[in-house]
């Protein structure tokens, strides 16, 4: 659909754990107010350091806010 922009960078999560840190490519629409992206996991720190795995995310956009349904694999060493 000619309103969604693709995209690509860095996304991390932080825990108390330890931190994930990933690769991310996706596409967004601010006009239908939706998201969806790949994430590949590239480096980890904490309880997390060696994991690899990916991650699928969907979710909605408004009030200022995204919310995000997130799904995948993480695979410890």
């Amino acid at each position: 659909s000619p309103e969604f922009r693709a995209y690509s960078g860095v996304f991390e999560y932080t825990t108390a754990r330890g931190t994930l840190i990933a690769r991310e490519s996706g596409a967004v629409s601010s006009i239908q107010g939706v998201v969806t992206a790949y994430q590949k996991i590239t480096d980890a720190t904490g309880e997390f350091a060696g994991v690899t795995g990916y991650f699928f995310v969907n979710g909605f956009m408004g009030g200022g806010r995204v919310v995000t349904k997130v799904t995948g694999q993480l695979c410890y060493p």
